[in-house]
């Protein structure tokens, strides 16, 4: 779906309609400003004005009724295909807390996202259930299990749904890499083999659960053009 002016339009193989947001309260139109889904439990998730009636700026669609306030996140940063959203739990600065909300069953988890008084953004959430985010005290891949501190050298972009994660390990490159579930790395290069007339594959955009990933790259004489890696699991 793409946002419009006063709600989210659900573009489907059929035809397309305008979910618009309930009014705020006390009337007026609420406008959307970041939307997510429809996902694989058939959610839309809406980021809208704050209404400090209901207390929550997200709204969700479960693809039958109207969009419903969702109050254990009021602010969500990032939904994954799995019917799983993170965001931030009310609560008054500095004691924010962050965690995750299952919408089918209803349940929270809370992110241990290390010093509470450090503003967490997330980057991607895979449809395995791995949150990329980063704070002040640095950037983390979590799941349910565990949490990982990621290498201060690494950037990550996004996550699979096996916990591999594409970005640009800084030193001693940069490089454009694939930090694999086990913590070892591989070069888009080494996955792609022969690289000729190709610049540094600089621009990584998206990894599948297959490790084929899709991209951006500056080539030689500063022609861009798109690429697309066959991951083979990651291997060479």
């Amino acid at each position: 779906g793409y946002i419009t002016g006063t709600g989210l339009r659900i573009i489907t193989k059929d035809d397309s309609t305008t979910l618009d947001l309930p009014p705020l309260t006390g009337g007026g139109y609420r406008q959307a400003y970041q939307g997510w889904g429809p996902d694989s439990k058939g959610f839309v998730v809406a980021s809208g004005n704050y209404d400090y009636g209901l207390k929550t700026k997200t709204f969700v669609w479960d693809g039958t009724n109207s969009f419903q306030p969702l109050t254990q996140i009021p602010t969500v940063q990032a939904a994954s295909d799995a019917g799983l959203v993170f965001g931030e739990f009310p609560a008054v600065w500095p004691n924010s807390q962050y965690g995750v909300v299952d919408l089918v069953s209803g349940e929270t988890n809370v992110v241990a996202v290390g010093s509470q008084i450090n503003r967490t953004s997330a980057i991607d959430f895979g449809d395995g259930g791995h949150l990329l985010y980063n704070n002040a005290d640095g950037t983390f891949l979590w799941t349910s299990e565990e949490r990982v501190t990621l290498d201060i050298d690494f950037s990550p972009s996004r996550v699979n749904g096996k916990g591999d994660v594409i970005g640009t390990l800084r030193r001693p490159g940069p490089e454009s890499v694939i930090r694999r579930a086990d913590g070892s790395y591989i070069t888009l290069k080494d996955l792609a083999g022969d690289t000729t007339g190709w610049g540094n594959l600089n621009q990584p955009l998206d990894i599948s659960d297959n490790c084929d990933v899709v991209g951006l790259d500056n080539g030689p004489g500063g022609v861009r053009k798109s690429f697309l890696i066959r991951g083979n699991g990651c291997e060479t």
